[in-house]
Formats: structure tokens, sequence, C-alpha cells
């Protein structure tokens, strides 16, 4: 039976974009339907916009783009919109404008969304003409807009957007591979004084005055003018937003808010906060929208804007994408109101064939290179399902490019990494009505766990409701492919692929926090499923376990049609729904059920301690409940709390304080060789032991430290340095004799080399006041002292060190794309080693600990101080994580990940001592990823005002105590020697332990241990 193909008619919903990123961004979040048959449509390419015809949510949409046409051919062209899709009876027009800063004694910020409840339009900017004012005239835009004037309808709209909000974020970042739908923080959110206009301030030259602004102005930002920060107003609801902020919570922070009231509609907008305020005052007006199209003189529609700017001439262009954001998740977030029932889904449902009422019909993909589906009455079997879904991801990551999951930042304890692997879970694929259903019974199973159930209150509590909901749908994720390698039939695979879909996992993770946060008498009205679904999943998951019983007595293996292992019942019309209560049983009883509730405990642990759960061998892990401190520990506390400073106990072990109650500790055996620790709590101990149950021995994940080699036995190293000292016949071979004319036709190794050197030779002979060489691998095996090195993109970490001047010394290191944490570590210790000098490099008591990032003020080019700690806002520093989010730390490396790599020895390691204690550098450039880095030079730049690495000391024990044998040793030998040459001359004996009192005074007055404090 051939299903009917969707037609014009059967859209009854079309979504208008102003503009057309924000059609592109409606479109990543989008399912495209099949080829729509529209008739008395014009051609594609004579209409002035983009359209495609695709499902957002439960509803099948007509999204159209304009494409920036005059406004004379678009409103005809929308009208020919509204003649093909005659059955239109919901229209949203989408866009950005510019909003007033308050409405009703509520404060409106940038990102927020305006809904009109009335169009009005001025061709005049001064009001001389005629108001007209156009009201929706349809139920269904009056009913949306009296729904949102409750405060409980705008709230469970504006939650909803939060999610849309975050993924059209991390969607469109991947696809486009830019940052600019990302929240651009408070601090850009500026509202300046009425009377402040956006122009040049005592620049006579440009023009501007108290009538005129130039045209340069016009179109300049406030940091390019620049504008005066002082005359900014401060608002109450902006300051909550930067509590959020500083709190890094992200999420909470550039949540928006909804207003009703009426859009403005001028040719002529206003250029300062005053004309802003007169044009409202006389029309009530809270946006205004400056270059729009008057659709709705064709078609009624609702209209959702995004905010960009406060309509007083201070635009900025950072917020524009952010507000198209925020306006598409408004308009998914109004479809989520719009009820089911509105349009006729018959359509999109794939067909029953009437002899075998549970076979799915097979969905295919058209040609076009997008997420695109047609309907073909072909008959599909899981196998089939799973090449479709196969052909369904190649052609999404063909049209979007999407190589990976845009990866989520590591925020804090409450947030898991996504797994950028399994593509085919990533996209979005058909949602059937059966599968629709089957989705939101594994919800209401999952849920019904008591213990799973436990853990998701707790975590919803903790980390909030939308950073819930995105942990859970990776885990949800993970949960899929536990099961789907676990499945070992039919049916089960089947339950697994219902998991499937990245949008599903989404849906099931929403309605999971909905029914957390539901009272226990609306619990059902969440995961509300009508019985007629249940049939439907029911006859689905007999008909897979079914097709597997046959292809099983067809291959042989046993098994007859009248029964079944799973007990699974062939009937759809079975009222107990015993393949449902199998699909319960898959679930719950299955080894991946217990992984996803060991994995949902992990967000309540610290990302360093998952990190070690995951990498590091379970004997080297140890959980303590209690642990009584020594003596040693004792008073090496002692000794810090009354110094006040940092101190390097080496060879000793760092002090290890009492624990406090319900607290425990977790020690483990780096593969640096050093032993870790972490206080955690009793809750988290608990935790980790149940993970550790459940692990392997030796876990699949690489630790990010470096690793110890072995130390060789002596006549292994005897070898190894005969070996070194004796070039083999192979290298005698290629060496060529001195003098000896280089052949045209000597190996391309030869060339290399020459070329090697001659860069070496030629970037030796500069070297400016911040230059210096950097020695890198260029191939395996060989290093070389080059210049700069050249690459795409070239950025520069700045070293401030504590030389011979009371000035720190300012020293860069290029980094380029080749550059690892390796090479750029040792580039890091070889400058700092110049920076440091002889004497203080080997003889002083401050060794170094880390390095932090501060602001540094510089005086001249070889000349800075430090200014303060912190973290660069400036966009020409590149860094992750970057200041602002909750996962930005300073110093960005641990200390001991920073002196895991400062120790590491560089490769090929070319030390040959007996003695020494060879480290191999971890792989990779994580570390320098999130050390900030400057784009521009810092070496002929007069800039003041640079962030870079600051090095922070710690006193040595090994050298304090070194200091005070040689203070005291010596002289008290020549003590005891002069007596016995003397036995009565004391007098003079006394002399050298006068001068050892002397030298230990001298050294506690000098030294900085009694008079530094270490920086808070």
């Amino acid at each position: 039976m051939a299903t009917r193909p969707l037609t014009g008619s059967d859209i009854k919903i079309a979504i208008i974009c102003e503009v057309p990123e924000l059609y592109e961004a409606l479109c990543v979040i989008s399912e495209r339907l099949p080829e729509v048959a529209v008739e008395d449509f014009p051609a594609a390419d004579s209409i002035p916009f983009l359209y495609r015809c695709c499902r957002i949510g439960n509803h099948n949409v007509c999204l159209a783009g304009l494409t920036g046409v005059d406004k004379v051919f678009i409103g005809p062209s929308v009208s020919q919109l509204g003649s093909a899709f005659n059955n239109l009876r919901l229209i949203f027009l989408v866009g950005i404008c510019g909003g007033v800063p308050y409405h009703d004694g509520q404060d409106i910020l940038l990102g927020d969304v305006v809904i009109a409840d009335n169009v009005i339009e001025y061709d005049d900017f001064e009001l001389s003409e005629a108001t007209r004012v156009f009201k929706p005239r349809d139920e269904h835009p009056i009913s949306l807009i009296n729904r949102l004037k409750t405060s409980a309808g705008r709230e469970s709209v504006e939650r909803s957007m939060i999610g849309t909000l975050v993924e059209i974020q991390y969607r469109t970042s991947d696809i486009f591979r830019s940052s600019a739908w990302a929240y651009p923080g408070t601090k850009q959110d500026r509202l300046f004084v009425p009377d402040y206009s956006h122009k040049h301030h005592g620049i006579v030259e440009c023009g501007c005055d108290d009538q005129h602004i130039c045209q340069k102005a016009s179109v300049s930002n406030c940091e390019q003018i620049p504008c005066n920060e002082l005359l900014t107003i401060t608002r109450k609801r902006l300051l909550m937003k930067r509590m959020s902020e500083a709190n890094e919570n992200t999420v909470e922070a550039q949540a928006p808010k909804i207003t009703i009231g009426s859009v403005c509609y001028t040719n002529n907008p206003p250029a300062s906060g005053e004309g802003r305020d007169v044009i409202c005052e006389k029309t009530g007006a809270i946006a205004f929208n400056y270059a729009a199209v008057p659709i709705w003189r064709s078609l009624p529609c609702l209209v959702v804007k995004g905010i960009c700017d406060y309509s007083d001439g201070h635009g900025n262009v950072k917020w524009h994408h952010f507000a198209m954001a925020t306006a598409a998740s408004a308009v998914t977030a109004l479809l989520d109101l719009v009820p089911n029932t509105f349009d006729s889904i018959e359509a999109d449902r794939p067909l029953q064939n009437s002899s075998d009422p549970g076979h799915l019909m097979e969905k295919q993909p058209t040609e076009i290179g997008d997420s695109g589906y047609g309907t073909a009455p072909q008959p599909m079997s899981a196998e089939a399902s799973s090449e479709s879904h196969q052909r369904d991801t190649d052609s999404q990551t063909r049209a979007y490019a999407m190589s990976h999951e845009h990866p989520i930042p590591e925020e804090d304890i409450q947030s898991l990494a996504s797994d950028k692997d399994d593509m085919h879970s990533q996209v979005s694929v058909v949602t059937t009505t059966e599968a629709m259903a089957g989705k939101a019974l594994v919800g209401l199973m999952l849920v019904g766990d008591a213990q799973f159930r436990s853990l998701s209150e707790k975590a919803i509590v903790r980390m909030g409701r939308q950073r819930f909901v995105e942990n859970l749908r990776r885990l949800l994720k993970l949960f899929y492919k536990n099961l789907l390698a676990e499945a070992k039939d039919e049916g089960r695979k089947a339950t697994a692929r219902l998991l499937r879909s990245r949008r599903g996992r989404l849906r099931i993770s929403n309605r999971i926090a909905d029914h957390l946060e539901q009272d226990d008498e609306e619990d059902e009205e969440v995961f509300r499923i009508s019985q007629a679904d249940a049939n439907r999943v029911e006859s689905w998951l007999s008909v897979a376990s079914n097709r597997d019983e046959r292809q099983n007595t067809e291959s042989g293996d046993g098994g007859s049609s009248s029964g079944s292992d799973d007990g699974l019942s062939p009937n759809p019309e079975d009222k107990e729904h015993t393949n449902i209560a199998t699909l319960r049983t898959i679930i719950l009883e299955s080894r991946s059920f217990r992984l996803l509730l060991t994995d949902l405990s992990t967000v309540f642990l610290p990302i360093e301690i998952r990190q070690v759960l995951a990498s590091i061998p379970k004997k080297h892990i140890l959980l303590l409940g209690k642990q009584k401190v020594s003596l040693a520990d004792t008073v090496k506390i002692w000794i810090e709390d009354t110094t006040q400073i940092r101190w390097n106990w080496w060879p000793l072990d760092p002090p290890m304080r009492m624990l406090q109650p319900e607290e425990s500790r977790i020690l483990w055996k780096c593969t640096c060789g050093a032993l870790q620790w972490r206080n955690i709590s009793d809750e988290q101990r608990e935790i980790a032991t149940k993970i550790l149950n459940l692990s392997e021995d030796k876990p699949k994940s690489p630790y990010w430290c470096v690793k110890r080699k072995p130390r060789p036995s002596i006549m292994a190293h005897i070898k190894t340095s005969i070996q070194w000292l004796s070039p083999s016949q192979a290298a005698r071979r290629y060496t060529p004799s001195v003098g000896s004319p280089q052949s045209s036709t000597s190996p391309s190794s030869g060339s290399i080399v020459s070329s090697t050197m001659a860069t070496s030779s030629g970037a030796a002979t500069s070297q400016a006041h911040l230059g210096h060489h950097i020695t890198v691998p260029n191939q395996p095996g060989q290093t070389g002292s080059l210049g700069p090195r050249t690459s795409s993109t070239s950025s520069y970490i700045l070293l401030g060190v504590q030389g011979s001047r009371r000035t720190l010394m300012p020293g860069q290191v290029h980094v380029s794309d080749q550059s690892t944490d390796s090479s750029v570590f040792q580039d890091l210790k070889k400058l700092y080693k110049s920076r440091r000098g002889f004497l203080r490099l080997y003889f002083s008591i401050w060794r170094l600990e880390y390095c932090h990032v501060v602001k540094f003020y510089r005086l001249a080019l070889d000349q800075m101080f430090h200014d303060y700690k912190d973290l660069p806002t400036d966009g020409s520093y590149i860094y992750e994580p970057r200041a602002g989010t909750a996962a930005a730390k300073n110093p960005p490396l641990t200390k001991h990940a920073f002196q895991a790599m400062y120790s590491a020895c560089k490769l090929p390691c070319d030390r040959i001592s007996l003695f020494h204690d060879c480290i191999t550098p971890a792989s990779g450039n994580k570390m320098i990823a999130r050390i900030p880095k400057r784009t521009k030079c810092f070496e002929h730049d007069q800039t003041q005002d640079i962030w870079g690495f600051e090095a922070v000391f710690a006193v040595s024990l090994a050298y304090v105590i070194a200091y005070h044998l040689a203070l005291v040793a010596g002289p008290f030998v020549f003590w005891g020697w002069w007596l016995g040459q003397n036995p009565r001359d004391w007098q003079t004996a006394s002399v050298p332990v006068t001068v050892a009192l002397g030298g230990l005074s001298l050294f506690w007055s000098s030294s900085g241990i009694l008079t530094e404090r270490k920086e808070a």
C-alpha cells in the first residue's frame, strides 16, 4: 500500500527568517522532510528567499529564509508562499531587533526575546505621519500570546528555550567552525545614559557634533570610538547575571527572558537613547526593527525578535548571532506549546502493511545532501534500518561537515566529557510514532527505578536542570552503545536502537527532568502514552522478535514460530503487553544499566578523580576513610603555617593534613612515579569504591602525565655508552669525508640536513630583547636550533622571570601548529634558565615550583612588573577554557602537571649519565592549549598591559639543609681540629663558631624565608 506524498496543503506552520544566518541556525536543529509536492510555486532561482520543509519537534514546518533582496519584491513572493502552502494556520516572523532597557519595571537585557502582540509602522522619525497598527487576527497566534502573558506560561517557555539555545550554540559552533553564537558575556552588555550619543568625542576632524554623527562613528563599536564606560547604567538583573558568571554558572547567566509588547518598524532608527525614549513614550513600543519587510501586510504572523542592542546607536555586532540563537530557541519552544493535533502527522507516519501490521515502512533519504527523508513502501528489517540510518548519517556528514560532536568544556565536578566516537548516534534520525512511544517508555522505565531516580534527584538539585539534561544525554549515548554491544537477538537490538537518535536522547533526558520536577500527582502527565501507542510498540517488538526467530530457524539454529526464548507475544492486541514487560527486563537487568548507574554516580566526582579512576591501574589506587597524621607531617605543617611560604619538601613527601569529619582521601601512584592524593567526601569515596569494583584491572584510557623509564643496569648503560661514542658501520658509510664534494645524486636526506644547518646558522645571527632560539625536534631523532617556525597560525607565550634586576625580565616562546607540549616546555626551560641567571639558577634556595598567569605592566621592552593575577579576556589571547567559564583555572596547569612536563627529557634524550632519571614526555598539545598565547609578537610591541606566565618559587628544604651544613660543618671541623692541635687555645678556637653563627644569622635575614609571604 503506497503512502500519499506530502503536499503544500499538509504544511500548516511556517517560520520566516529575516536573516540567512537565522535560517541556518534553525536548519541545524530540524529534520528535513521528503520532497513536498507544491503546486503553482515559483522556481527556486526566481524567489528572494531560501526555503525547505522540515520537522521541528512534533510539527511539519515550512522554513523560509530571506536573502536581503529589496522589500518591494519580497512582499509578493511571500504572498506566493501563502498561496502555495494554502493551509497555513500559524506563521512566525523571526529576526533580531533593538530593544528598550525597561518595561513594566523589569530590566530587558541583550539576548532577551520580544514577542509582538501588535506591530506599529512609522515611516517618519519625527512621528508626523499617521500610525499603522497591525495585530494578529488569527486565533492561534492570539492563543499563544495570551498564554505567554501569564507568568507560568512565560517561565515554562523560558525553561524550554535554554536546552534549544545550548543545542544551537554547540551545533553551529561545530558546523560553521565559529564561536559567534556563544554568549558574549555581561561585560559586553552596556547601557549608556540616554543623552550619551554614539559618536566621536573630542575629535574635531571627524565632523561629529550635537546634530551630526559621522559615517565612521555610526559603523564603529564602543571599543573603536571608544565609549565612556563611566556613563553606563547598572541594573539589578545584570548584576545577578554577573554573579552567575562569577559562580561559574554560564548556563544561568545566558538564560534569556521573554517580554510581550509592541514592536515598532521604522526606516529611521533612533541615534540615541533620547530619541528612543521619545518614540517609546508616544507609542508604547518595546522594540525597534530597522530593516524589516512588512510581511504581516500579506500574511498574518507572530513576530518573534531577539534583542541585539538598546536602540541608542551603541550597536555591538557581537550580540547579533546570540540574539538570533535566542529567537530561534523561542520559536522552537513556542512550537512545543502547539498541540500535536494542530497539524496532521499521518502523512509523516510510516504506513503499516495490512498483511503484516508489525512491519514498519522504510523511509529512504533523498538524493539531496541533507538529512531529508523520502517515503517508499518497502518493509525494513533491523539490518535495513541500520543501513538506512548509516546513509542518513553520511548524508548529514557531507552536508554539514560534522566531523565530531562539539566538545563540552569541563566545567566542574558535575560535567561529563562528551563521547566523540560513534557518529551514528550523534545525528538526528527519523522518528516514527512507534519509536517516539518506545522512547517515552524507556524514559518511564528508567525513572521508575529507585536507584536511578535517587541519583537523578540529587544530580538535578546540585547541577541544575539544563546541565543535568546535557550530562544525562551523554550518559544515554554510552548506555545505547553498551546495550547494542550486549544485544544477542533482534529484539534487544531494536530496543537499543530506540536510543540511537541524539535528539531522541535529548527528548528522553528532558522528560526525565520534567518528571523529577513534577509533583507526584502530575508524574503520569510527563510520560503519557496512549493505549494505541502502547499497542504499536508491542506489535513492533513482536515483529522484531519473530523475525529473529525466523532467521534462526532458517539457519538451522533451532526454535519454532510458536514460541520464543524471550516470551515475546506476536499478537499486537495482547492486553498485557508482554513484549513491553520484556523490554523493561532487558533494560533494567542488563549490565549496561548497572554501568549507567555507575556513570551517573561519577557526576558527583571531581574531574581529576574521574581521570584517575579511568586511567590508573586499580592496584595503584588507595581509598582511605581515616588516616593518622605522622610526626613528620605535623612538623612540616607547623613550618608552613609559621613561615607562610611555599616549601619544596624534596626528598621528603609533602605533608598530609588531618582529615576532617566526613572527609576521605584517595591516593594514587602517578605514571611519573610520584605519589598523589586528594581529599574527597565520604560519599565520593563510596562512589569511587563502586566504580573500582566494576572497573577492569588494566585501564583502557592512558593517563596524561609523563612516564618514568626504569633505570638501566650497569652493563646496559656501558653498552649504550659505547654505541653512542662509536658510530656504527652504516653511520660511517654515509658520513662524507672532509672536503669531498657533495654529489648531485646524493640522497635527499643530505639536502635536508644541509638546509636545516643553513637555517640554524641563519637563525642564530639575530636575537632581540625578547627573542630566543627554539630547539625543536625536526625529525625523529634530530634536533636543531631554528628560528621562528613558519605555520598557518603563530602565537607567543610570555614568561616573566625574576633575574638580577628588581623588575621582571620578559621573554617569549613561539608556538606553531607543529608545537607539542614537550617542545614548548623545552623552550620554556631554556628561556627560564637564560633569564634566571647562573647564580640564582644553581645556588638560590628559591626553586621554580610552577607558573601562573598574571597581568604585567610593561615599563620598557626588557622591563615589566607584576600587576595582579588574572586571566586575559582580550580576543588576541588564545587558550581554552577561557576566562569566565567554569573550567577556567589559574594556574592553568596544576603544580604536578607543570613539574612533570618541566622535568621531562627532550626527545630524543642525549644524556648518558648512569644516575640520570629519564622521563619520557607525554605526547600531544593538551597542556599548551590551556596556556594563554597571544597572536601578536611581544618582541617590539609597546603595549603596556600584557598577560603571560610568571614563575612562582618555593623554598627548597634540600638547599636549606645544604647551606646549614656548609655554614656549620666547616667551622666546627676546623674548631675540633684546632683544639686537637692546641688544647689550651679556646679563644682562637671560638672564632669559627662565631663565624658559623654569623653565617646562619646572615642566611636567615637575607634568604627571605621570614619576610616573604605566599600570595593568596
